[in-house]
């Protein structure tokens, strides 16, 4: 069903080396590529040995269209990786 209404995509900025406690599984993660322009890769953490990529290189455009879809239906919270 085609709705109307946008979900807004807030992130929780972390640091590659820092990883959410056990209590924020699940939960996305966006992680910028490197050397790539504006490029991501994304995760979907299930805990703190599973996770599912999801998208492997898209621009963050792309990355907040597709977060916003699955946000309607899967609403857990986006980690991204900064630095």
């Amino acid at each position: 069903m085609l709705t109307d209404h946008t979900v807004t995509v807030r992130t929780v900025k972390l640091p590659a080396d820092i990883m959410p406690d056990s209590g924020w599984y699940p939960h996305y993660r966006l992680v910028p590529l490197t050397g790539t322009d504006n490029r991501y890769c994304l995760f979907f953490h299930i805990s703190t040995e599973h996770y599912l990529i999801l998208e492997a290189s898209a621009p963050r455009r792309r990355m907040q269209e597709l977060l916003g879809r699955m946000l309607e239906h899967a609403p857990y919270e986006i980690f991204e990786t900064i630095g």
